[in-house]
């Protein structure tokens, strides 16, 4: 495969993996807005020593919106990236931090149904975990896309 074919697929694929991460980060942040998700983080935000602190000073429903807000603020930070090359280093930060968090509560949470399930003799790890090693590996990406059009 030639450089120039091989670039192209190499962009495709970048820019379908940033709208994908996009749009699954939207969506995870607006859910934080409903009461179901607020309530349904709880226990992953009350057990991590990195989130615990924040029902000492909001609300659940509060806790939730701010975590979602910061989801916004990071999606944005993503899609401005696009054409300001600069604000890459702030959207992998954010994500990197996040994700870190978020993988972190594979730890410090208590499952009651347990991380991982034996389907038909198979381990089965909770899906809702796993997205957060892609998005990191993703969020880590996204520092070293090429600046310009020439370096593609």
């Amino acid at each position: 495969m030639n450089g120039t074919l091989q670039s192209k697929i190499y962009k495709v694929g970048y820019y379908i993996s940033l709208l994908g991460t996009v749009a699954i980060l939207l969506w995870i942040a607006l859910l934080k807005f409903t009461p179901p998700e607020a309530n349904g983080i709880k226990l992953l935000v009350e057990n991590s020593p990195f989130t615990s602190w924040m029902y000492d000073v909001w609300s659940v429903s509060t806790t939730a919106k701010i975590i979602g807000i910061s989801e916004i603020i990071i999606v944005i930070l993503i899609i401005l990236s696009i054409w300001f090359s600069k604000l890459r280093i702030y959207a992998t930060l954010g994500m990197t931090a996040m994700f870190l968090v978020t993988i972190s509560f594979w730890f410090t949470t208590p499952a009651p149904d347990g991380w991982l399930k034996i389907v038909d003799g198979l381990p089965m790890p909770n899906a809702n975990r796993l997205k957060d090693i892609m998005f990191l590996g993703f969020g880590l990406m996204l520092i070293n896309f090429p600046k310009n059009k020439q370096s593609i």
